[in-house]
């Protein structure tokens, strides 16, 4: 895991922060029987952000879906850019 600051904004990978948040909540998702998969991420999301807020949006997310999602479910994650945004998606069965 790597070193997160809080309230620091700093530039940083979004894809890499996703993988990371997704890691952390793998193991909980399977054992509920919900398969996570994420689709293949551009090479280079960075952005400035404070890392440990986004962690805990990503893992919020995660919670939330694996929360209304049935077994056997399928969570999905997907990264797509417009213009100089990034958009992430979190589709749940």
């Amino acid at each position: 895991m790597r070193n997160r600051r809080s309230n620091s904004f700093v530039t940083l990978d979004l894809g890499a922060a996703l993988v990371d948040a997704a890691g952390e909540h793998r193991r909980a998702l399977a054992d509920a029987g919900i398969t996570l998969t994420i689709d293949r991420l551009p090479p280079s999301m960075l952005v400035r952000g404070d890392e440990l807020r986004l962690m805990q949006l990503f893992g919020n997310l995660l919670v939330n879906a694996r929360r209304y999602t049935d077994a056997p479910g399928q969570i999905c994650l997907r990264a797509s850019r417009a213009g100089g945004n990034w958009s992430i998606c979190v589709e749940d069965s």
